[in-house]
């Protein structure tokens, strides 16, 4: 019975996710512009909350590679100690790895563009309003050259993140696929459009799995990636008054660590105190007779 509760509020909050997720990306292309004034004006210029950007290493985008290599590493630490420890979180184990290992790689490319727009001695100016095959062939040749085997394995770990299960090479051919598409999306829309094809695909993977593999790790997972989809509203809508405050655009990426190893955790203690209970619920039984 709990089981089929933890799998029907999972599902709930599965399905919470897209849809502000795709409410954000219908708003995002529809109104990402200094004119219509639903957005941060900040936010807007960029697609991030961006703070320090006169402050060489200590921009939003470097504040996120510290942070996130960080949080990576420590929450590597927690699955090392808990990984294996039930066979219930067979789930949980596998989307904690790679969502941290996707994660980490995620944190380094906010590195690199930390330094190729802020640092890089023949960076190019920005083109508001370009799209990103035209800033890219604007570029640095060495930056093109970069771009063309960095952004496709950025892809493959946040899909191997989101869908463990699918097989390496078709991760393989939608990272290309994903890769291309962004070209086609302006510089102030890729966060968004990164954002909806993970929560996408997490999310109807996550649907589709059996009954059976719908346990309270599947309702924790469900409800970590809840409280991060509703993360980008704050960016976006209050970068002065509040995501600024917490360097911008980290806020995003801290929640992301944060939340699934605090899934993780709660999972690995509920299993193991459900086992501890039953055994001692049978310890009992066994006096009684």
């Amino acid at each position: 019975m709990l089981t089929k509760s933890y799998a029907n509020l999972g599902n709930l909050l599965h399905c919470v996710s897209l849809i502000s997720t795709l409410v954000y990306t219908v708003l995002v292309l529809r109104f990402a512009n200094i004119e219509s004034g639903i957005f941060d004006q900040e936010w807007v210029i960029n697609g991030f909350c961006l703070t320090n950007e006169d402050v060489p290493y200590w921009s939003s985008h470097d504040l996120c590679l510290y942070c996130d290599s960080i949080l990576c590493f420590l929450g590597w630490g927690v699955y090392q100690k808990l990984r294996n420890s039930h066979p219930q979180m067979k789930n949980a184990d596998d989307s904690l790895k790679f969502n941290l290992l996707g994660h980490l790689g995620h944190g380094i490319l906010h590195g690199f563009i930390a330094y190729f727009q802020y640092r890089d001695p023949n960076r190019s100016e920005r083109m508001p309003g370009a799209r990103n095959y035209e800033t890219v062939l604007q570029s640095d040749v060495l930056l093109q050259i970069i771009g063309v085997f960095l952004f496709p394995a950025f892809w493959f770990g946040l899909l191997k993140g989101v869908l463990p299960k699918v097989l390496d090479k078709n991760l393989v051919i939608l990272s290309l696929l994903a890769s291309m598409g962004q070209m086609l999306f302006k510089d102030n829309q890729n966060f968004m459009y990164v954002q909806s094809i993970l929560v996408t695909c997490y999310t109807v993977a996550s649907l589709q799995l059996p009954q059976t593999e719908k346990n309270f790790d599947y309702f924790a997972m469900a409800f970590a990636g809840m409280i991060i989809s509703f993360v980008p509203w704050i960016e976006c809508m209050a970068c002065e008054s509040i995501a600024s405050k917490v360097g911008g655009h980290l806020l995003f990426d801290v929640s992301i660590p944060i939340s699934l190893v605090s899934a993780y955790v709660a999972s690995w203690l509920h299993f193991n105190s459900t086992d501890k209970y039953h055994q001692d619920a049978s310890a009992k039984a066994k006096k009684v007779h």
